[in-house]
């Protein structure tokens, strides 16, 4: 059980919506405040099964530990779906934030990183090896996008399932977050119960040295819900884009890049009129409840 929080600070992503760059904020952040970080490295089933004969609940998949009880303060699911919060309810609850992005430019994302950058682990390699292999062989972007459409299905149908009225979920978007980080983060942070102050420079000073003692004596600070503003820029500064890409900056591609082009509205470079009404066709009322577009008129 987590050692800090009841219930547990959660961060519910999906797929190519900035997840490696958010999670790896978060988890600076819970380092800073002395707070267990865990991944949920799988999607959780919708259907939950008996534990031990007398409990039934949804398995979490926790990376590096298998099917196994979190017992972290601070949890990432990698790709967010309903029975990710059925599972948090069977055990503790939960408070935390859920980030999205345009679907369209998901499957721009998506297209790129599978055909270059993402990752064969042992989990995914059959499936990957063979998705990559199918896009290497489409004849153009435009063929190797209308592949991706299905690809990213189960993705969107996460998307589509979520609740949006959870009042213990402060929801965001991707296209907000990359135009002012810190404002965002600031706003995240304090619904997750954590304050972010404006320290000055003795009072910082003082902080950071108490911190150091307590780590020292393997203890927990005493501020475990106290992110200094000029201790969150840092964080955000070392996770920023042009730091994870060597000084290239956003809107700048490179397509075999995991942080490609790090912009909003990418779609619009790549679809084309073929590719358009496939998305529609498919996904376009998605869209529209999302809030990227008010009709099919686009």
């Amino acid at each position: 059980m987590p050692t800090t929080h009841q219930p547990p600070l959660v961060y519910f992503g999906h797929h190519k919506c900035a997840t490696q760059y958010i999670k790896a904020v978060v988890k600076d952040t819970a380092d800073w405040l002395g707070l267990d970080f865990e991944t949920v490295d799988r999607p959780v089933d919708p259907a939950p099964v008996a534990i031990d004969g007398t409990v039934t609940r949804h398995r979490l998949h926790i990376k590096g530990r298998g099917y196994v009880e979190p017992t972290a303060d601070v949890l990432y699911f990698a790709n967010a779906n309903a029975a990710a919060i059925a599972a948090l309810n069977e055990r503790y609850g939960y408070r935390g934030f859920h980030v999205i992005r345009d679907p369209r430019d998901i499957v721009v994302s998506g297209y790129f990183s599978h055909l270059h950058s993402h990752p064969i682990t042992q989990y995914n390699q059959e499936r990957m090896t063979e998705w990559r292999r199918q896009l290497a062989a489409a004849p153009s972007i435009e063929a190797g996008l209308l592949l991706e459409l299905e690809f990213e299905d189960a993705n969107f149908a996460n998307m589509a399932g979520w609740r949006y009225d959870d009042t213990d979920i402060y929801e965001t978007r991707y296209e907000m977050l990359i135009t002012d980080p810190m404002t965002i983060f600031c706003q995240v942070f304090r619904f997750l119960g954590l304050t972010t102050p404006r320290l000055g420079l003795s009072t910082l000073v003082a902080m950071l040295s108490e911190r150091a003692l307590y780590r020292l004596r393997n203890q927990r600070t005493t501020h475990p819900t106290c992110l200094p503003q000029l201790i969150l820029r840092r964080i955000l500064a070392q996770n920023a884009f042009e730091r994870k890409t060597g000084g290239r900056l956003q809107g700048q591609e490179n397509v075999r890049h995991h942080y490609r082009k790090g912009i909003a509205g990418d779609w619009r470079n790549y679809f084309t009129p073929r590719v358009t009404a496939a998305f529609k066709e498919r996904y376009g009322p998605l869209l529209i409840r999302l809030g990227y577009e008010q009709s099919l008129d686009w």
